[in-house]
């Protein structure tokens, strides 16, 4: 009978409140549930002005954009990275601006001796920095920049090794049995009285590259463990948004537009025009108005 009266409110309320309404009798409120944060996360982002409830509300960025949410904004990004050309020269563009050709730290000490060992010893050691022996320190300086764009955020491991494990931002996540704890946004584990942040639930990948937070094995690192690198824009805010979420819906627009240019170029490419001139008529053509004719079975335009 309660399950009845509930649903039977749906009825007063605006169209863009029932999804809501009726999620909360069936299972309860997710995070992110009814309104989404971004229109990159949106379905149809054509359509996000119906579902801007949530938007007006008081809420932290983390609790406005759910778990599958940031799933979709970073897969958008990140296949813009792949197929815009735009999108890829900008990443590329803004990684060159801020590393160049590697962020290197300078001795300034009194001891000359030592600043030219301390130097030496850093370009040594950036070679080996990457415990998967894949990329030097540079290469990784400008992934983690690049990272900002596509992913809003990542990790680096610090090992026992002296060496440092990069890790991708989608492989922090949130595992499925402390889903219901309050304490843990998105794969962070946060002190719920201070707000800092104690540890980070970082998953593998199985045989195909995915990740299940059912079934896919992960590790909790403290925080004295790894580096959680983020550029967040909002004082409560825990976990990153890429920073091309705000404009993929533009340049999905301009991307169409260009398509339609071209589309419109090919179909035009298919028409066929022919110039003719009157014989023994003047030199200069006239008007063309009322001067097309038919030779043979073809017609043609007189320009």
């Amino acid at each position: 009978m309660a399950l009845k009266n509930n649903i039977s409110k749906v009825a007063a309320f605006p169209a863009h409140m029932a999804g809501y309404l009726v999620g909360a009798v069936a299972g309860g409120v997710q995070r992110g549930f009814y309104a989404l944060g971004y229109d990159a996360g949106e379905h149809d982002s054509r359509n996000h002005n119906n579902l801007k409830f949530g938007r007006t509300q008081p809420r932290s960025e983390d609790d406005l954009v759910g778990d599958w949410d940031y799933v979709r904004i970073r897969q958008e990004c990140i296949n813009m990275k792949r197929n815009d050309p735009i999108v890829n020269g900008l990443c590329d563009r803004f990684a060159d601006n801020v590393v160049g050709t590697g962020i290197v730290p300078q001795a300034k000490t009194s001891d000359k001796e030592w600043n030219a060992e301390a130097e030496a010893w850093w370009r040594e050691w950036s070679k080996i920095a990457d415990v998967r022996q894949r990329m030097n320190l540079t290469e990784i300086q400008r992934t983690a920049v690049i990272s900002r764009l596509i992913w809003g955020d990542m990790g680096v491991g610090l090992l026992k090794t002296g060496q440092i494990q990069p890790i991708e931002g989608e492989r922090f996540n949130t595992p499925d049995k402390l889903k219901n704890e309050s304490n843990i946004v998105n794969g962070v584990k946060v002190d719920p009285k201070t707000g800092i942040q104690l540890g980070y639930y970082v998953f593998g990948r199985d045989n195909n590259g995915l990740i299940n937070t059912s079934t896919t094995p992960f590790q909790f690192r403290r925080r004295e463990n790894l580096m959680f690198l983020v550029n967040p824009f909002r004082f409560d805010q825990v976990r990153g948004i890429p920073e091309l979420a705000s404009a993929v819906t533009s340049l999905k627009d301009l991307r169409s537009l260009n398509e339609s240019i071209l589309m419109k170029a090919e179909i035009e490419a298919f028409n066929a025009f022919v110039v003719q001139k009157d014989v023994g008529g003047p030199g200069n053509l006239g008007p063309r108005a009322g001067r097309s004719s038919s030779i043979g079975n073809t017609k043609y335009e007189k320009f």
